[in-house]
């Protein structure tokens, strides 16, 4: 699956691919140059801190907030966690990240509803 983030689009073109194994994910980044392509690979204590920045920061989003729009919040997140972590990702990675995480949630939600159906556990 190939990911392009339309901010990065605007500077240049940049690919994204992401493969997914029981714990990690892995995001390869290259840029149409040829170059080495640099994985990344989003581990628990990442993914946690990431989702701990968010949600903590999402109130603060709105007009006369700290934070104006979303964009400003993945900025803050992005600059936070590279000082934290000392990996540099962009904002469009972690926004990626999280919705990639907010999806498996919503699967894992229909999933569990229809395992509390009632006719399920008669069989």
């Amino acid at each position: 699956m190939v990911f392009i983030n339309e901010d990065i689009l605007a500077e240049s073109e940049n690919e994204y691919s992401l493969s997914e194994n029981q714990n990690n994910v892995e995001v390869s980044y290259s840029t149409n140059t040829g170059d080495e392509k640099s994985k990344f690979e989003w581990g628990d204590a990442d993914t946690r801190l990431l989702l701990d920045l968010y949600h903590s920061g999402l109130p603060d989003v709105g007009p006369l907030k700290k934070y104006p729009n979303k964009k400003a919040l993945w900025h803050y997140i992005s600059q936070d966690i590279k000082s934290q972590v000392k990996l540099e990702r962009t904002p469009g990675q972690r926004e990626t990240r999280l919705k990639t995480i907010l999806k498996r949630k919503t699967k894992i939600r229909k999933i569990m509803k229809l395992l509390e159906r009632p006719g399920l556990n008669s069989v």
